[in-house]
């Protein structure tokens, strides 16, 4: 079983219709679209909205078939009524191009105390830690030394740091990061690499998978591929094959990993 750590988001997409707006192209080749604040009205075709964040990496260990769960997660805040603003970031896409509107301030994400003791507690990528929470992760461990730690380290400095020493497996983005070696999966919009294993990966997508989706595919894929025991080698093409496949909507079960390689 394995106990996510992460925070649930709901991301909206809209689809700005380039037909009715007034895009301009830059020297340096970037679209922009001027928002005038006037009560003026701009338009779209088509709106999509999914969860993201932690509930990407619970469907990826539901399609391997492995016991999981996020800690603290409450399914039921796509209610719009109750939903912290904080859950929500809204994506605007023309064409090829996307910007995004996201909370000025990101959820604190919060651990709990598990009913059952989980094999693995899994920090993925949207996972914002305090010091409080942290500490609660950290002592847990203590107290359940046959629970292994899975941390996306995404942050250099103050709880992520203090979890590196009991971690056993460290995603980063960062190569600059003096990360133990032997346990640390580096990952960037073109690569993946373990130790002398390397497997490209392109980040470009056309149906605009968010940059924290596009991670937590990757991160997560390898996580459940491990603990089926697969290949570091596997592993890492599961990951790219899965995440270069992958809709806005769903991701793929390793029987269409199979089939797409």
């Amino acid at each position: 079983m394995i106990l996510i750590v992460g925070n649930i988001l709901k991301d909206v997409y809209l689809n700005l219709d380039s037909r009715t707006e007034n895009f301009e192209t830059d020297k340096n080749g970037t679209r922009w679209l001027d928002f005038s604040f006037d009560a003026s009205s701009h338009h779209f075709f088509h709106r999509v909205s999914i969860f993201g964040g932690a509930a990407v990496s619970l469907e990826i260990f539901q399609n391997f078939k492995i016991p999981a769960s996020i800690s603290c997660a409450d399914f039921n805040f796509y209610d719009e009524k109750t939903a912290p603003a904080s859950a929500y970031r809204y994506i605007l896409i023309s064409e090829d191009d996307v910007t995004y509107l996201t909370p000025s301030r990101p959820t604190i994400t919060h651990f709990a105390v598990p009913d059952a003791q989980p094999d693995y507690i899994f920090v993925d990528r949207s996972a914002n830690l305090d010091a409080s929470a942290s500490a609660k992760i950290s002592a847990y461990l203590d107290e359940h030394p046959k629970t292994e730690l899975i941390l996306y380290f995404k942050n250099p400095s103050g709880p992520y740091q203090n979890l590196v020493e009991k971690s056993t497996l460290i995603f980063s983005e960062d190569k600059s990061q003096n990360l133990p070696h032997d346990k640390t999966i580096h990952l960037s919009d073109h690569d993946i690499t373990f130790g002398d294993d390397l497997e490209p990966v392109t980040a470009h997508r056309v149906d605009k998978l968010t940059r924290l989706s596009f991670y937590s595919i990757i991160s997560a894929t390898i996580v459940a591929c491990f603990i089926k025991d697969y290949t570091v080698a596997k592993s890492l093409h599961y990951a790219k094959i899965n995440v270069e496949n992958s809709n806005l909507d769903s991701t793929l079960s390793p029987t269409e990993i199979e089939q797409s390689i």
